[in-house]
């Protein structure tokens, strides 16, 4: 992975990902021992918007109730296609770790939304995210983990949105005079969502915690009333020019990802 030196604030460096630095995964080596109880995080991702139409509808019956209720409320086709298929890959693999059909796999929410297995499988750590074709699914054995991917959209005013939503710190930061200015602001983005995914805490209200840091700390035994997200490790990386991709984990690792190929025969073959 090459680093990008976007300066600013320590631990900002972002990566950029080249199809070289993601290993493709297919079912022979996907054993629920060795891919689900890691020594360290992993990170699926999934050009869900090069998956067939006809592929993606495919794998609906494998969605619960409450997730073709959800389904149904999309507009569009290919939000569609990338919720099918996400969440399916998710049911997918988390089904070949407790070996039970992924239809059957389980899930419940806290108040914000947070997904987590049912039952007694506290050691399994999960979080996925969706943006315009680009699906990410993260997993850690060891602690809890937030993963964001956002598109790239060089027209947004993101200088308006962090007026309002980021602190004066991190305004200055973006305003740096240079042309990734824009880029900063996805990274401090899709870090500030996957810090809060991790933890379990909704988005919209707390989205001045600050995420610049490059080492956080935060104690979930106690209420969150800092500004700074804190005890938890920040990544971002750059995917395929117009992704970013941020990680949130509680400890210092090494980051293994994986691609999975639509057009091979892999994890989405059923």
């Amino acid at each position: 992975m090459k680093a990008n030196n976007w300066s600013g604030f320590p631990g900002m460096q972002s990566f950029k990902l080249t199809t070289e630095d993601i290993r493709k995964i297919f079912p022979e080596h996907i054993n629920p021992i060795s891919f689900c109880g890691w020594n360290h995080p992993v990170v699926i991702i999934t050009e869900t918007g090069n998956v067939p139409e006809e592929k993606a509808l495919s794998f609906r019956e494998i969605l619960s109730e409450k997730e073709n209720k959800i389904l149904r409320k999309l507009r569009f086709r290919k939000d569609q296609n990338s919720y099918i298929i996400t969440h399916a890959t998710l049911r997918m693999i988390l089904g070949k770790f407790l070996d039970i059909p992924p239809r059957k796999v389980d899930f419940i929410t806290n108040p914000s939304g947070k997904p987590f297995l049912a039952g007694k499988h506290i050691d399994i750590h999960f979080n996925l995210s969706h943006s315009s074709g680009v699906s990410t699914l993260a997993f850690s054995a060891k602690s809890e983990i937030g993963v964001d991917v956002e598109k790239i959209d060089p027209g947004l005013d993101f200088h308006l949105i962090a007026s309002r939503c980021f602190s004066t710190a991190e305004n200055e930061y973006i305003r740096e005079p240079d042309k990734d200015a824009c880029k900063r602001f996805y990274t401090l983005w899709t870090r500030k969502e996957a810090f809060l995914k991790a933890v379990g805490m909704g988005i919209g209200e707390n989205l001045e915690v600050e995420v610049y840091r490059k080492i956080n700390y935060f104690s979930p035994e106690k209420p969150f009333t800092g500004r700074h997200a804190t005890d938890f490790y920040l990544k971002s990386y750059l995917f395929n020019r117009d992704y970013l991709i941020s990680v949130a984990i509680n400890g210092p690792c090494n980051i293994e990802f994986f691609l999975i190929d639509p057009d091979e025969k892999g994890i989405l073959s059923h």
